[in-house]
């Protein structure tokens, strides 16, 4: 069974590509539209090994 923070994690990494694909890998928009300081989102990217 899954953590608490596994399953946060998961579910963030998850929810931040499939926002980054519906707006075009746009990183700008994507981090406006979730409500995040752009380096935040990169930062997060990093975190969860997202590339486009």
């Amino acid at each position: 069974m899954q953590s608490l923070r596994e399953a946060r994690d998961q579910f963030e990494a998850e929810f931040i590509r499939t926002t980054l694909r519906s707006h075009d890998w746009n990183i700008q928009t994507t981090a406006e539209v979730l409500g995040i300081d752009r380096t935040h989102l990169w930062k997060k990217m990093r975190r969860f090994w997202i590339e486009r």
